[in-house]
C-alpha cells in the first residue's frame, strides 16, 4: 500500500530536520556521542507519538510514548541521528525502514532527547 493513498498524506507537513554529518565526525557530550552536523534540511514529514499499541510490536524497553514514528514519501533520506524539532521537543532518528519498493515510503522511529532539565 502506499503512503499517498492513506489517511497519514493528509498528516504531511514541512519540518527542518537537521543532518548528522556521515563518517566519524563529531565528539563525547557527558559520556554520549554527540555526531557532527551537515546541515538543515525542509523534509515533508508525517509525525505521529508512539501508541501503546506500537509498542507491543517493538522491542521491549527501547521505546517509550514520548517517542515518535515518523514517515517520509519515497527512499529514505535522513541519516540516523539526524534530530527533528516536532511539539516543541527534539527528537532524535533511531532507526529506519526504507519501504520505497514495496509502499513509496520509508519509516522512522525517533527518541525524544533528554533537555538538560530532564535529568535530577
Amino acid at each position: 500500500m502506499s503512503l499517498v493513498n492513506i489517511p497519514i498524506k493528509k498528516r504531511v507537513a514541512e519540518y527542518q530536520v537537521t543532518l548528522a554529518g556521515s563518517g566519524s565526525g563529531g565528539s563525547y557530550v557527558k559520556g554520549i556521542w554527540v555526531p557532527s552536523i551537515s546541515g538543515t534540511v525542509t523534509k515533508s514529514l508525517a509525525i505521529f507519538k508512539l501508541d501503546f499499541k506500537a509498542l507491543q510490536a517493538m522491542p521491549e524497553g527501547m521505546y517509550t510514548t514520548e517517542d515518535v514514528k515518523i514517515y517520509e514519501v519515497g527512499s529514505a533520506t535522513i541519516p540516523l541521528h539526524s534530530t527533528v524539532v516536532f511539539e516543541g521537543k527534539v527528537y532524535e532518528f533511531d532507526m529506519e525502514a526504507d519501504r520505497d519498493k514495496d509502499g513509496q515510503f520509508s519509516m522512522y522511529i525517533a527518541k525524544k532527547k533528554e533537555e538538560p532539565n530532564d535529568t535530577p
